[in-house]
């Protein structure tokens, strides 16, 4: 008789070091060449800089040792759990703010559409008078109606201003946090017909009905540690199927290229993955890179909108820093910001500490005249003097 064979156990789930304490965090996860990593990385900063003042966080990115990642340096010892409990703390205080933006928004939407009701109201009142069929006019009234009663969910609210009044009323609160979200979301731009027109900002990669400003909304409901430590410590799996700013090219492409309608609801149920949604992406770097959105705010120039990192003649390319040690212990938050108003600018003499710049191509695919959306391509690493290099490892 043949033994039966035992069963192994299962690993256990992968956790984030709980007794190791250490100044020096290598971010495994954060790969170059990944715009979805490098606004995480700007994220984690602002998020730590926010809950843990004290730590004093700094980055840098080993080049020394292959493959290359960031590295976070602390002033004192913590632990990679200490560090996720503390991102996801100062990840949803920042980001509070913005569920109040899109709340405002979702009223507003509310009000136009109430407006909306009053004008077959008065076209049915005329037609009575006139001794006309309303029956046509009664049914766009009911359409109206229905829009105006229905509940509004700030979290389904696709731009923050869809008009020059609209992004007036959202910009009227006076709030410093509101303000300085709004500017990373929106901007005006001068008019053909003198009127100024709002644009959003060039890293709003959804398209048609996806969620952008929502997505903010989202995620900071669900600020979850587990998650952000996952996505720093750890190679990415996406395992998550929801809502994403789509910052990472190859989830882009898996969009793209799904060979099913990506709104089939059919598809969207994936066993062992959660959340709904069609392409799988990173839901702890994507909560990071919420808050790195306050690095990028919009720069309205005549003709358009640009954000820093992004050249003022041509808006197809955003550079990135790769920053190494050399210029002391790490960057700080505010220093890397600073790095990135350079990355538009072909003029300025190379620095000692920036190895080179990742530049990334944010192009616009058009099927047909209504229906637009964006994706991003990792261009290539350019080193300090202008001269093409070999990609990162």
């Amino acid at each position: 008789m043949m033994a039966c064979k035992s069963k192994q156990p299962a690993p256990p789930a992968w956790q984030p070091d709980e007794t190791v304490p250490g100044v020096r965090h290598p971010l495994e996860g954060l790969e170059p060449g990944n715009l979805l990593a490098f606004m995480a990385l700007l994220g984690l900063l602002r998020a730590l800089e926010m809950a843990r003042p004290h730590w004093r966080s700094r980055s840098y990115w080993d080049v020394e040792t292959h493959p290359w990642r960031p590295v976070l340096t602390l002033a004192g010892p913590q632990t990679q759990a200490d560090v996720a409990r503390a991102a996801a703390e100062g990840a949803h205080a920042l980001l509070s703010p913005v569920e109040g933006i899109c709340s405002t928004a979702a009223i507003r939407e509310k009000q136009k559409a109430q407006g909306r009701v009053k004008e077959p109201e008065a076209e049915i009142e005329e037609a009575k008078k006139q001794g006309k069929p309303t029956k046509k006019l009664q049914g766009e009234l009911n359409k109206q109606g229905k829009r105006a009663n229905q509940l509004r969910d700030e979290h389904k609210t696709t731009t923050i201003a869809a008009s020059y009044d609209d992004l007036e009323y959202l910009v009227g609160s006076q709030d410093a946090e509101r303000e300085s979200w709004v500017a990373c979301l929106a901007a005006w731009v001068p008019g053909k017909d003198g009127r100024r027109e709002v644009r959003s900002s060039p890293l709003k990669l959804t398209s048609g009905q996806q969620a952008f400003a929502g997505v903010f909304v989202t995620l900071a409901r669900d600020c979850d540690p587990m998650e952000i430590a996952r996505s720093l410590f750890q190679p990415w799996r996406y395992m998550h199927r929801g809502d994403s700013f789509r910052f990472d090219g190859a989830e882009a492409r898996r969009y793209a290229y799904l060979a099913g309608d990506p709104t089939d609801k059919k598809l969207w149920t994936v066993p062992g993955q959660t959340g709904k949604g069609v392409a799988p992406s990173e839901r702890g770097a994507n909560i990071l890179a919420a808050v790195g959105f306050r690095a990028f705010p919009v720069i309205t120039l005549r003709h358009g909108v640009v954000i820093p990192g992004m050249g003022r003649k041509n808006h197809e390319w955003l550079s990135v820093p790769i920053w190494t040690a050399k210029g002391g212990r790490g960057a700080t938050r505010a220093g890397i910001e600073r790095l990135l108003w350079q990355g538009g600018n072909d003029n300025l003499p190379p620095r000692p500490d920036v190895l080179g710049w990742q530049r990334f191509r944010i192009f616009e695919i058009s099927d047909s005249p209504t229906s637009k959306y964006k994706s991003v391509a990792y261009d290539g690493l350019i080193d300090s003097n202008d001269m093409a290099a070999a990609p990162p490892p």
